[in-house]
This record gives C-alpha cells, sequence and structure tokens, in this order.
C-alpha cells in the first residue's frame, strides 16, 4: 500500500520518537463513518467523539506494528488516511518469523486497548459516585457511547484485522505460512487463497444486505460496505497475481 502524497493540510507531529502525518482524507472518512452517531444522538458532540475514537484506535493499532519493527531495529513512520492507517518503514525482516510478529503486533495492540477500556468501564466507573452521574446526564451519556465505540472499534476491527486476505494483517502472516511450507510457490498459493476467501466473503456480505435468507449470522457492520471493501480486496489480489505468474514466466 502506497504512503499518500502529502498536502498543506497535513497534520504532522512525533508520537515516541515516531513521526505521524494525518491526511486530509482520514477526518473526512472518519466523519462519514461517525455520521450515524450525529444522527441518533441529535449532537455533535457524538459525532467529534467517534472521530476521536476512531483516531485513537488507528494509532494504537499503527503503533503496535512501529513498536514492535523498531524491537528489530527497523523504524518506521505511521500515516493516517481514508479510513485506515499506514506504519511505514524497511519492514523486509530476515526471519518471516519476526515479520510475523510485527504483521500480529498491530491488531495486539487493538486487544489491549479493547481490554483497557473494558477494565475502566469495570472497575473505573462504578467507582464515580451515583451523584455524579445524575449532575451530569450529556457527559455520562458520551463516556457510555464512547466506551461502546472503542469497545467496537478495538475488538470488532482487531478481529476482521486477522482474516488471512491480503493485505490485511491476516493476509500479510497467511503469506509468511505459505511461504514457509512452499517456498517456491507460496506467495502464489496465499494470494489465490486470499482472493477465494475475500470473493465469498463478498458474496455472503450481499446475500445479507439483500436478504437472501433471514437469520444467517452477521457481525455488527455494513453488510454492503464490507461487500464493496472485500470485492476490491479480491480485485487487488487478483491484479497481484497476476505480476507474480508473469515474473515467474520471465524467470525471475
Amino acid at each position: 500500500m502506497l504512503d499518500p502524497n502529502p498536502t498543506a493540510f497535513d497534520l504532522r507531529f512525533r508520537l515516541l520518537g515516531t513521526p505521524v502525518r494525518v491526511h486530509p482524507t482520514f477526518w473526512l472518512f472518519s466523519a462519514f463513518f461517525g455520521w450515524s452517531y450525529y444522527e441518533r444522538e441529535g449532537h455533535l458532540g457524538f459525532l467529534l467523539l467517534w472521530i476521536g475514537c476512531m483516531f485513537l484506535s488507528i494509532l494504537v493499532h499503527e503503533f503496535g506494528h512501529i513498536l514492535m519493527a523498531r524491537f528489530f531495529g527497523r523504524p518506521g513512520h505511521v500515516v493516517l488516511y481514508s479510513f485506515g492507517g499506514l506504519a511505514i518503514g524497511d519492514y523486509e525482516l530476515r526471519r518471516s518469523g519476526q515479520r510475523i510478529a510485527v504483521a500480529a503486533a498491530g491488531p495486539a495492540a487493538g486487544f489491549l486497548l479493547y481490554g483497557a477500556v473494558i477494565a475502566v468501564q469495570v472497575f473505573g466507573l462504578p467507582r464515580l459516585p451515583l451523584g455524579w452521574f445524575a449532575e451530569n446526564p450529556m457527559l455520562t451519556r458520551m463516556v457510555v457511547v464512547g466506551i461502546e465505540m472503542l469497545v467496537f472499534m478495538n475488538l470488532m476491527w482487531s478481529l476482521l484485522n486477522l482474516i488471512p486476505i491480503f493485505p490485511l494483517d491476516g493476509g500479510q502472516i497467511s503469506k509468511e505460512l505459505f511461504c514457509l511450507a512452499r517456498p517456491a510457490d507460496g506467495l502464489r498459493l496465499a494470494l489465490i487463497f486470499s482472493i477465494l476467501l475475500a470473493a465469498a466473503g463478498a458474496a455472503y456480505s450481499l446475500a445479507i444486505h439483500f436478504k437472501v435468507r433471514e437469520g444467517l449470522p452477521y457481525p455488527p457492520i455494513s453488510p454492503l460496505f464490507a461487500a464493496i471493501l472485500l470485492g476490491l480486496l479480491a480485485f487487488e489480489n487478483f491484479t497481484m497475481l497476476g505480476q507474480v505468474g508473469r515474473s515467474r514466466g520471465d524467470g525471475y
């Protein structure tokens, strides 16, 4: 995935010694995905809350990759854009186990944040005086909804990121495992597996969206959005598979 071109409107800062750049499209996509909270709650503060939670969650995810890569001596930088982020650096580490660790560290960081939020919900909030909630109904509602947002983002998104579809983190791990098992054609097999899985997921999501059959299990995300995303990933993997095939044919 490519680093988006810098703009004059980028937000730039350093965190834990790592450069971070936030592209304007990140704020636009965040607002788009969180607009339903504004409509539901009728207050602009809940849209801003969603944007803040999304910013925190994706930043934590990318820093999982960054810190693990730094542990192996490979620094990098973070870019947040559109509906996600990138941890960018020279991560072609010598050992496949190291590359797997870097890929897995992003979802792991999300799970850690999820656990921290649950801990605050279970152990922190009950310690607040009951009168505090009665005196601050709007703030109380924002705390409740904010916890709901962070739990969803860091549990659901981390799980989805582990699906073995390239270039998701699970796809990166899958590629390494295929290449370990079949060094000669592991990348090709990983891409074929990724295409089949993405296509099947897109078809299933469309079946949910058009209510082909009632009662089918599905995670709490938009099935139409998931179908479009999975379809794009399937196409991207198909294109990569063609490039791998041409490289093999040219003898590289």
